[in-house]
């Protein structure tokens, strides 16, 4: 009977809150598309900036999303000149942009955006010069771009690991993909993964190993063949929508999740901004972000995901007015804790095997040091007063 219960109390919270989308705040600034942006969720906050606006000009104006007040704010100008396709990735607590076109010319500068300060500062250009619609994406304290049109626009598949404390950029193994543009990136924080693009239309869908530098393709994605797409990733799982194709249906408002434990596709809840393609978005605070693109937009939309439940049988349940926030995902030697639920809280740490390794009460925030823990997956449980919260994260 109690487990009936339980049963009956889980569906009830999915029905009622998961798996569909909210128009939000208009992106700031006028209409773009082939625009960048990337988050940091170690200060809950998004960016977006550059692309085209529609008419034949390109923008250098970027913007930064607060979603716990819905608002825009302005921040300082993308020293690179206006363009669009650029690639965008965050380490730690700062931004990394580069790369991008106009109608007439390609840039290899790559800039570092630390938001303490307001500034851009300039890096190591792109490693095999300019390039745009570029996939990328981060993994730890890396980053990583590959594939994209070269500065005679042909597309190519070399692929290039970034580190921000020696400021170099590493060649590594080429693109499963094979040569491709307008493809996307993205990471779960263990795994690389880029799809789809051109030169043809496809579904590819390829896993990246930072660890073995090896690229493994995995089951193409649902829906049309298609490029221009945005990829966001929440509770290790890996989401896909929008994007266009040559033939029917054209430009579409489809979303996808991929599981990568049972390696397949279920379809989500349908975008609602309607079809488009060169759109931007990115995952923040367990919630996805899709907006701008088609032929010049500044709408922008947030998703909340259902359960994210793997092979393991552990469900992370995912509140819409109870946040709890765990960083760095995977952690070596220090974990924080966050919630914003404004009373004490009893968390519980547990390996897989459900031993309770750590009990702790917290406020708002805490730090604990996990130098001295295993390698391996972690649950934790945090009581609410509502419901109990349940996240994974992973000691390297």
């Amino acid at each position: 009977m109690k487990n009936l219960l339980q049963l009956i109390i889980f569906l009830t919270f999915f029905n009622s809150y998961a798996d569909n989308w909210v128009q939000k705040a208009s992106v700031g600034g006028i209409q773009r598309n082939g625009a960048v942006g990337f988050s940091i969720n170690s200060i809950g906050k998004g960016y977006v900036g550059t692309g085209g606006d529609g008419y034949g000009g390109f923008l250098n104006d970027f913007w930064a999303y607060d979603p716990l007040t819905d608002t825009w704010t302005q921040i300082a100008n993308y020293l690179g000149a206006g363009r669009e396709g650029l690639i965008a990735f965050s380490i730690d607590a700062k931004g990394y942009v580069g790369g991008g076109a106009t109608s007439t010319t390609m840039a290899k500068d790559f800039w570092e955006y630390d938001p303490t300060t307001n500034n851009w500062i300039p890096k190591a250009n792109l490693p095999a010069g300019a390039r745009c619609y570029s996939f990328a994406f981060s993994i730890g304290k890396k980053g990583y771009m590959g594939a994209g049109w070269d500065s005679t626009y042909n597309p190519t598949s070399d692929f290039w690991e970034y580190y921000p404390k020696t400021n170099m950029w590493t060649q590594k193994a080429n693109y499963g993909g094979g040569v491709t543009t307008r493809g996307v990136g993205i990471s779960n924080g263990i795994k690389g993964y880029a799809c789809m693009g051109y030169p043809s239309y496809n579904s590819n869908f390829w896993e990246y190993d930072p660890i073995s530098n090896l690229w493994t393709q995995k089951a193409n994605v649902g829906g049309p063949m298609r490029a221009d797409v945005v990829g966001f990733s929440i509770c290790a799982k890996i989401f896909i929508g929008t994007g266009g194709s040559l033939g029917a249906p054209g430009y579409t408002s489809q979303l996808w999740e991929y599981d990568p434990d049972s390696n397949k596709w279920y379809v989500k809840a349908t975008f609602i901004g309607g079809p488009r393609d060169e759109a931007v978005g990115f995952s923040l605070m367990d919630k996805g972000y899709i907006g701008t693109g088609g032929f010049g937009l500044t709408d922008w939309y947030e998703y909340t995901p259902d359960s994210c439940k793997s092979s393991d049988g552990i469900v992370e349940l995912l509140k819409k007015e109870e946040k709890i926030e765990i960083y760095p995902n995977p952690t070596k030697d220090n974990l924080t804790i966050e919630t914003n639920l404004n009373t004490q809280q009893k968390i519980e740490i547990s390996n897989l095997m459900r031993q309770t390794i750590y009990t702790y009460y917290i406020y708002n925030k805490v730090t604990i040091n996990t130098s001295a823990w295993a390698s391996g997956v972690y649950i934790l449980r945090l009581n609410s007063v509502k419901e109990t919260l349940v996240r994974k994260f992973v000691k390297e």
